[in-house]
């Protein structure tokens, strides 16, 4: 598929925004404890008219490269703002996670979330924004992070164990989350150090006073290893992929949904 002639520059996204090429799909978070839904987090796909449906890994790259990411993650912000508000106006309100990327945190960054939340009646706990642990290499960049969390916002580490600086970041950096990678479930349970591992890194997410959640937990085997270990969260496709917000809606007013879920994770 000849992703290469997609337009990754600043103009060219920009007009697959207002073209509303551009759209987001929510996987939810369960709690292991409550047996609930605790969040959901907003993944962008592109629906290219010539190629379909592109995912994230074929144009994310590009787009932060070129500048590009920052119009691209301003239309995910509000649009994400834009759901919370429409879900809290339904009745049905849940925190809305969204990834950042590094070109993102710039000082502007704050004023643009808190009007934002103004514009859309929400409060900071109503959205939770994921970061990677390579922004911690940048004191620019992990200055605007910690203006977030003074004005209230919760920051969870995405991909946690995958990066250059994750314990660095956990010693000085207030998050709230960390997320640990799927690649630390791809080996287990059958791997013993596998699991010694994703065990260590559980207890030591406690230790810091962190929520720990588990991405890409696949099948019912993960499920109950994650448990086990004592995490609070889990993220995958044992629970549910990603879905319109129009499925999330109509899942979450039926109590059927929730049961359903919490059966996977019995």
């Amino acid at each position: 598929m000849p992703h290469a002639s997609l337009r990754f520059d600043v103009p060219g996204v920009q007009v697959a925004i207002d073209k509303g090429e551009f759209f987001l799909l929510y996987q939810p978070r369960f709690d292991l404890y409550r047996q609930c839904i605790s969040s959901v987090e907003a993944l962008v796909r592109w629906h290219h008219p010539q190629y379909g449906v592109v995912g994230p890994d074929l144009f994310i790259p590009a787009l932060e490269e070129s500048g590009a990411i920052v119009n691209l993650g301003r239309w995910v912000l509000e649009e994400s703002c834009r759901q919370a508000a429409s879900w809290k106006a339904q009745g049905r309100p849940i925190c809305i996670s969204v990834n950042l990327s590094p070109v993102q945190c710039r000082p502007v960054l704050l004023n643009e979330l808190q009007d934002l939340l103004l514009r859309y009646g929400l409060q900071t706990s109503d959205i939770e924004l994921e970061v990677t642990e390579g922004l911690f290499l940048s004191a620019d960049r992990v200055q605007v992070l910690e203006n977030l969390v003074e004005a209230g916002f919760h920051i969870a580490v995405d991909d946690f164990g995958t990066g250059h600086s994750a314990l660095f970041a956990l010693r000085k950096f207030k998050a709230r989350t960390i997320k640990i990678d799927k690649s630390f479930f791809d080996d287990v349970p059958g791997d013993l150090d596998a699991c010694i591992l994703l065990r260590a890194i559980i207890t030591l997410g406690h230790s810091l006073g962190l929520k720990v959640v588990c991405e890409g937990v696949e099948d019912r085997d993960q499920l109950e290893l994650a448990e086990l270990f004592g995490a609070d969260e889990i993220q995958g496709y044992v629970i549910a992929r990603p879905l319109p917000a129009s499925e999330i809606a109509h899942e979450l007013c039926h109590t059927d949904f929730c049961k359903k879920m919490a059966c996977k994770a019995a």
